[in-house]
């Protein structure tokens, strides 16, 4: 299951890990070896695929919490195939469809859950994995968490295909896999969305500032005069820059920066979208608990034809750009590992939509990317997507890759083109269908030309989020669990005293 995940991105391995973790509840002699069983299942696929946690650290300090920290959050993910394992163990009669829909149903419920509370990270659901296969279809209709259900439906149909008694049991569960792949294959067919008005034209620059070392004083002078050449000589009608571009707070940029850069696209009757840390105006209001003031904003700015417009991020990056339970934790993990943003203040919810080229955009920066169903209504009053990463992770690469798999599954879920501009990679042009078209090659500057449709429509999953997918796979599984229970209950001997 962890070859599914980017970089190596076989989607065929993701269901076939279903098909395994089924097996091993089906096989368990007891419901305790299940959760045994889901619990190695869930260390093998997530100490894998988030692996990279363990890069970029200085365990000098701290060994126990360098190596610890990752590991429970391992452990916290593992946590989730082992009670599904040891529930789909418990499902009756046994084994059965039944079973494989809980596997499903607990596990699309798992994902789900990961998106709430201070330490949350929806990192690699499994529905990324499939957005060049053949159930990519779907997303515009579930989003990830139905790919995620579906996939593990898959997974589950073919342990039981292995099991199966009679011949004429395989052959059904057999045109339950085919009755899903041509329900994806008809989705696929269906224009959700339409082009809108005329393409725009598209330039961005990917800098190839390393996190480690772009805000050091010599390389922000550096990136400074990158980035403005760029924007001064930009003939596109938007140019983009990535998260942070300018690695400084905004009243520490040269005199006269900004409004230069104003100037030059004003003049030109094109927009400029740059972004930089900005100093928060009710900066004193916003104690961080230890003392410490949280003084400034993640933000993008659009300077142009279209207005002054700025953009605060909503939904900050833990231990990237704050650190949860501050009081305890953050001494802890300043020991570790050297992260500049520490004090970011979110943005307010509600905030204006930005117009960027003639036409409304969907902007999300960098972590913000990993949450499909917010602010849905900005998506639908949108002509296309934008998103603004960093994706520069110090001893690994795997980070970037996977995190182009999210940006993909937005477009799709959207049905809507996404440009896509990173610090290090991956940059370029993301189509409505998914596609990965226009690209820069990663850990290079480099600038990335292209044109992009804009598209207005509402898809399904658009329209309703996560409520379709969430919705079945909490019905499925209390009411798979609730009969196993009454099929437990019955089978019970009745104890008669004479």
């Amino acid at each position: 299951m962890s070859l599914a995940h980017a970089p190596a991105g076989v989607w065929l391995a993701a269901p076939a890990g279903g098909t395994a973790l089924c097996l091993v509840a089906m096989r368990a002699p007891s419901a305790g070896a299940a959760a045994l069983g889901g619990l190695a299942f869930g260390v093998g696929v997530h100490g894998s695929v988030l692996g990279w946690l363990y890069s970029g650290l200085s365990p000098e300090q701290s060994p126990a919490f360098a190596y610890g920290a990752p590991s429970a959050l391992i452990a916290l993910f593992a946590l989730a195939p082992t009670i599904t394992a040891w529930a789909a163990r418990l499902a009756r009669p046994f084994p059965s469809l039944g079973s494989a829909l809980v596997v499903a149903a607990l596990w699309t419920v798992f994902e789900w859950l990961r998106q709430f509370g201070a330490f949350r990270f929806p990192w690699a659901h499994l529905g990324y994995t499939q957005v060049g296969s053949p159930l990519a279809g779907l997303f515009p209709v579930v989003g990830v968490l139905g790919l995620s259900f579906v996939t593990m439906i898959l997974g589950g149909l073919t342990a039981l295909c292995l099991v199966a008694p009679h011949w004429l049991d395989r052959l059904r569960l057999l045109a339950g896999i085919g009755a899903i792949l041509l329900v994806a294959n008809t989705s696929a067919r269906i224009d959700w969305t339409n082009p809108s008005g005329a393409p725009i034209t598209v330039a961005s620059m990917q800098g190839a500032f390393p996190i480690t070392e772009k805000f050091r004083p010599d390389a922000a002078v550096e990136a400074l005069k990158a980035y403005a050449d760029f924007a001064l000589h930009s003939h596109a009608q938007v140019s983009i820059l990535p998260e942070t571009a300018l690695p400084v707070l905004d009243r520490q940029l040269p005199a006269g920066y900004l409004p230069l850069l104003a100037t030059s696209a004003q003049r030109e009757e094109r927009d400029l979208l740059v972004s930089f840390l900005r100093a928060a105006d009710d900066a004193g209001e916003h104690d961080s608990g230890d003392g410490r003031v949280r003084r400034y904003h993640n933000s993008a700015r659009v300077l142009g034809i279209s207005g002054r417009q700025t953009y605060d991020k909503r939904i900050l990056l833990p231990f990237g750009e704050y650190v949860p339970a501050i009081r305890w934790l953050r001494p802890l993990f300043e020991r570790i590992a050297s992260v500049p943003m520490l004090d970011t203040l979110p943005g307010m919810h509600d905030q204006p939509q930005l117009v960027l080229g003639g036409q409304r955009i969907a902007l999300r920066l960098c972590f913000e990317d990993l949450f499909g169903s917010h602010w849905r209504d900005e998506i639908a009053q949108a002509g296309y997507l934008v998103v603004l990463a960093n994706d520069s992770w110090e001893g690994s690469d795997r980070p970037m890759h996977q995190h182009l798999q999210v940006a993909q599954a937005r477009a799709l879920e959207a049905g809507k083109p996404l440009a896509r501009v990173a610090n290090t990679g991956w940059s370029g042009l993301i189509g409505a269908d998914g596609r990965f078209t226009v690209s820069a090659p990663p850990n290079r500057q480099a600038i990335v030309k292209f044109e992009l449709q804009p598209r207005t429509g509402l898809t399904p999953y658009v329209r309703f989020g996560d409520a379709l997918p969430v919705g079945i796979a909490l019905v499925v599984a209390a009411s798979t669990l609730a009969r196993g229970r009454l099929a437990r209950d019955r089978a019970r001997p009745v104890q008669v005293n004479a």
